[in-house]
């Protein structure tokens, strides 16, 4: 059996960096809705940036932006609880 050398490209990285990215500046937008929102509302918004991300850039930075964005749907609903 060969075992295959897998490398990360500058494109997958740069990838991963922009779902980041993007879905930080989703959170900073979505933050001045928690008293506004539902926070289903505001975790269907969410998918926005992930889905993006997922689109653009695959796979990796789709999962990276999926869980940059699960703590604050969090503290989201915490806070308004």
């Amino acid at each position: 059996m060969s075992t295959r050398n897998r490398r990360i490209s500058s494109e997958q990285v740069a990838g991963l960096l922009a779902g980041l990215l993007l879905t930080g500046a989703a959170t900073a937008a979505l933050y001045f809705l928690r008293g506004r929102a539902e926070t289903e509302t505001i975790a269907l918004l969410y998918l926005l940036p992930v889905g993006f991300s997922t689109a653009l850039w695959g796979l990796a930075p789709g999962v990276g932006s999926a869980i940059l964005a699960t703590p604050p749907i969090f503290l989201i609903s915490a806070g308004t609880a």
